[in-house]
Parts: C-alpha cells; sequence; structure tokens
C-alpha cells in the first residue's frame, strides 16, 4: 500500500501541477507539500477532502484503502482456489478462477487459473456425460 504522501506526489504529477501550485491551493507552504511527498509529514486530515476533490478520487483512493480491499479480496480468492485444489471439486475451482478473471480482467495468473480449471472441469464433464456438459459446452 502506498503511502498517502506518493499517492499525492503521483496525483499531483498527473495533473501537471507544481508543489508550488498545490500549495497555493491548500493555503499552506510548497516545504509542506514536499515533506508529505517523501513521507516526513502527513497532510493534516482537514485537508483529504479537498485533496480528494482537486484530484477527482475518492478519499479511498487518495487514502490508499482501495489497495487494501483489493489485496484482501485477492487473498481471499486464493484461499479459496487453493481449498478447492486440495478438495478436487472441479466445479467450484472453475467457479472462483472465472470469478477472479471477472473481477481483475487484467491478471494473467487469474486467466492462468481458469484455464487449467475449465480444463479440468471440462474433463470431469466428459467423464460424467450430463446436461451440466452442455451448458459448460454453451458457455465455452
Amino acid at each position: 500500500m502506498k503511502h498517502i504522501g506518493e499517492k499525492i506526489k503521483e496525483l499531483r504529477r498527473k495533473n501537471d501541477m507544481t508543489q508550488e501550485k498545490l500549495a497555493d491551493y491548500l493555503n499552506v507552504t510548497y516545504q509542506t507539500v514536499s515533506k508529505w511527498e517523501t513521507g516526513i509529514t502527513n497532510p493534516d486530515l482537514s485537508l483529504i477532502v479537498p485533496l480528494a476533490r482537486l484530484f477527482k478520487v475518492t478519499t479511498d483512493e487518495l487514502l490508499g484503502m482501495e489497495e487494501a480491499i483489493s489485496d484482501a479480496r485477492r487473498l481471499e480468492l486464493e484461499k479459496q482456489y487453493d481449498e478447492t485444489t486440495k478438495s478436487g471439486d472441479v466445479k467450484k475451482r472453475y467457479e472462483i478462477a472465472k470469478t477472479a478473471v471477472e473481477e481483475y480482467p487484467g491478471d494473467f495468473n487469474y486467466l492462468y487459473w481458469l484455464a487449467n480449471a475449465k480444463d479440468s472441469y471440462g474433463l470431469h464433464l466428459c467423464e460424467k456425460g450430463s446436461d451440466e456438459q452442455k451448458k459448460f459446452n454453451a458457455d465455452a
């Protein structure tokens, strides 16, 4: 998770803003902004909302909470996937992998999960030969 100062620096640069311009907007000195960005100090709590508004982000995003939530969700998905690998529940493994790819579409690790889980689940259904196989084939 990024320190708030790193996030402020990233957003300030993304918006082509100097430390001086940001300082003027917030009615602080440019040295204060520099201290935030280097992690020496943190912005006063009363400045969090104005910073978020200026950069058009949520306060959660500014504070790095979205990253923490995302990390927790990833850990949860990985735990569930590992449990299904151990239990041999190929259907559930496929569903978890599919969910992971839907939530994190650009993550190649989750795409790899889905490819493996889909292969295992497809083989399982071929062995069973059921209506579920027809539905699976329709999704493919």
